[in-house]
């Protein structure tokens, strides 16, 4: 995304996620306009405030990703304000509810699917009036904070709902109604393995790679549109790896990519 010439609009669902910030914070620099929504009005606003602080052009609407009018009245809210929508971001926090044996999967995966179900049909309304458009579509932050049995329940849930949101963005791409509709998924790996020392921290991490990879998706040219990219961070494969294959190492900081096209 180039900062001459037309500025691309950008809606992000839920920016009070790491990841959605992340791409807010990233996507500024590259000079879009910036509409934002989060279920907490607090973290939107200081994000917000943040961004304009350094320049960047914001607005902000509380918005529950679980709730398809106030998605769709995001959307729209970017319309009046811009005249138009150029990317959708859906990023919704992932929240578990309650805590090990206790935590409600059903609803879990149901508030998830429910926020990109939302966030696709209400910015494929908008594009398809507009005549194009691009969706991204982020698959939640895995970081596992269980050990044992809760783990691999937690991870097992998260993994299907990114192949779930896979199926969606697959879809999208196959079928846009005639218009020229782009389609991207970013997901990062989602090991079942011990809960790391710092998940706060293995979480940022992530939240910076997707980033890099929804500015690189949405900065390409027409001819180049981007389908999926997985992330596997460097925090992942160390602590898929363990002490077993310690020369197989590499830096927390970086990522390996898999990109398709």
């Amino acid at each position: 995304m180039a900062k001459q010439g037309r500025k691309k609009v950008v809606v992000i669902t839920e920016a009070d996620g790491e990841a959605g910030a992340a791409c807010a914070r990233s996507l500024a620099e590259e000079g879009a306009l910036l509409v934002l929504g989060a279920r907490d009005r607090e973290r939107l606003e200081e994000l917000a405030g943040e961004l304009r602080w350094d320049g960047a052009s914001v607005s902000a609407l509380r918005t529950d990703g679980a709730d398809y009018a106030q998605v769709a009245n995001l959307v729209a809210h970017a319309v009046r304000e811009h005249g138009r929508v150029d990317v959708v971001i859906n990023s919704p926090r992932a929240t578990a509810v309650g805590n090990g044996a206790g935590i409600d999967w059903t609803r879990v995966a149901d508030e998830q699917i429910q926020a990109y179900l939302h966030g696709v049909v209400a910015a494929n309304a908008q594009m398809a009036r507009q005549g194009a458009g691009h969706i991204v579509n982020v698959a939640p932050l895995f970081v596992p904070r269980l050990d044992g049995l809760h783990g691999v329940a937690h991870g097992t849930v998260f993994r299907s709902l990114a192949q779930a949101l896979a199926e969606i963005t697959d879809g999208l791409q196959k079928g846009s109604d005639g218009y020229p509709l782009r389609a991207t998924l970013v997901s990062t790996e989602a090991p079942l393995l011990p809960a790391p020392d710092d998940p706060a921290g293995v979480e940022r991490s992530l939240a910076q790679s997707v980033s890099r990879a929804v500015r690189f998706a949405v900065g390409q040219s027409a001819d180049g549109h981007v389908e999926r990219l997985c992330i596997r961070h460097g925090a992942a494969v160390n602590a898929m790896a363990g002490s077993r294959t310690p020369d197989r190492r590499v830096p927390a900081s970086s990522s390996q990519w898999e990109a398709r096209w």
